[in-house]
């Protein structure tokens, strides 16, 4: 019995090993996945959710608008309504901005957009 135990601990410990390291990756690979993406400019923000919109709805038909992607989204994604303005507020911004230069580019607050890409990740990664 002896003999037979030597033989089995020297493949089960590599394996533990393995699969110890393998969890960890996992793990750190989720936590980056997840986090907040870190952008230059709204056009980045607002590029990054309309890509992951788009991963998460592979039938909406091209052409939609961000408004009814925020909607569609938000309902999807349940959050709260004071993110939920924060969001609206940051769109009405960047399309002010985008469509008729109002405001400037610095001043429009992409942190609300940016919450929901995550939250669209977790979805897209959980679907």
């Amino acid at each position: 019995m002896a003999g037979f135990l030597g033989p089995v601990l020297y493949v089960l410990v590599p394996l533990n090993f393995v699969l110890y390291i393998m969890l960890v990756r996992g793990y750190l690979r989720d936590k980056r996945f997840f986090e907040i993406p870190k952008v230059a400019t709204p056009a980045e923000a607002f590029a990054l959710f309309e890509r992951s919109y788009k991963q998460l709805f592979p039938q909406e038909r091209d052409g939609f608008t961000w408004g009814e992607a925020v909607k569609k989204a938000n309902s999807l994604t349940k959050i709260s309504d004071f993110q939920s303005f924060g969001i609206q507020k940051s769109l009405e911004q960047y399309e002010a901005y985008r469509y008729g230069k109002i405001g400037q580019e610095s001043q429009i607050d992409v942190g609300p957009i940016l919450k929901l890409v995550s939250l669209l990740r977790k979805k897209i990664y959980t679907s």
